[in-house]
């Protein structure tokens, strides 16, 4: 009965040993298949390293995507240095001695004066004048009117402040017109006492005599100036304002010289 029951665990001891083979080949199996799991899992691995993604992403097309990108771009336009204009300004307001040219008034930015180098600056050299472009620069508020004189010409005879009037598109003053000229005067100024509308041969004798003060004058001018005005009946003669002393009186055209201070046509 041992015997049997010997034989019989024999037997189910040999079985065990069939049925761990058995296991024993499938987790062989097992194994090798991990293995190759493992190996391909590797190789999926191994492959973003040998391979970098060098391309740009291109699926971020909206704005913000193109906003990125010009933000990581260097700013290559050069920066504006304004130290480099400073050289050329300052070798503009230098000069070399002797060295002429026409520059703005210091006094009446509206007209023009010749200027002289000295010592690597600009000095004013004679008197102010009009500019070329606009030669009745020298406007007079009077009697309610504004006139834009010429400056005051050379000394000239009558026909000769004609001429230079016409030369600058403008006129001889009427006698009427250079009394708006006078000033501090009350019997030859605008408006004053002297008559001499009929134009008859006669003469407003003026005020005190003054010199060169110019004190008769809005442009302080001294001299004698002509007006286009001729008295009646007398064609040879035309009347003349004496800014020394105010004085309006007729005066030979063909004799002597005067100043003219011409008016636009």
């Amino acid at each position: 009965m041992a015997a049997v029951m010997f034989a019989a665990c024999g037997s189910e001891g040999s079985i065990v040993p069939e049925d761990a083979d058995i296991f024993n080949e499938e987790q062989d199996i097992e194994e090798k298949d991990g293995e190759m799991d493992g190996e391909m899992d590797g190789e999926i691995d191994t492959e973003p390293d040998t391979e970098p993604d060098t391309e740009p992403d291109t699926e971020d097309s909206g704005p913000d995507a193109e906003t990125d990108v010009s933000e990581e771009e260097p700013d290559t336009e050069p920066d504006i240095e304004v130290e480099d204009d400073a050289p050329d300004e300052i070798e503009e307001l230098l000069c070399e001695d002797g060295d002429t040219r026409v520059g703005t008034c210091s006094d009446n930015p509206d007209k023009v004066q010749d200027q002289e180098c000295g010592s690597e600056e600009w000095v004013p050299v004679g008197e102010c004048r009009c500019p070329e472009d606009n030669k009745f620069c020298n406007p007079v508020l009077n009697t309610g009117v504004l006139r834009e004189w010429s400056d005051l010409s050379p000394r000239v005879t009558y026909i000769e402040g004609e001429t230079f009037c016409e030369s600058i598109g403008g006129k001889l003053p009427t006698v009427q017109e250079l009394r708006t000229l006078i000033e501090n005067c009350a019997q030859t100024e605008w408006g004053g006492t002297c008559n001499i509308s009929s134009y008859s041969v006669q003469s407003c004798i003026g005020c005190e005599y003054m010199g060169t003060s110019g004190y008769y004058s809005v442009f302080k001018d001294t001299g004698n100036l002509w007006s286009s005005t001729s008295p009646q009946g007398s064609p040879t003669y035309v009347y003349f304002v004496f800014f020394t002393t105010a004085r309006i009186a007729p005066y030979l055209k063909d004799s002597g010289k005067g100043y003219v201070r011409c008016l636009p046509k």
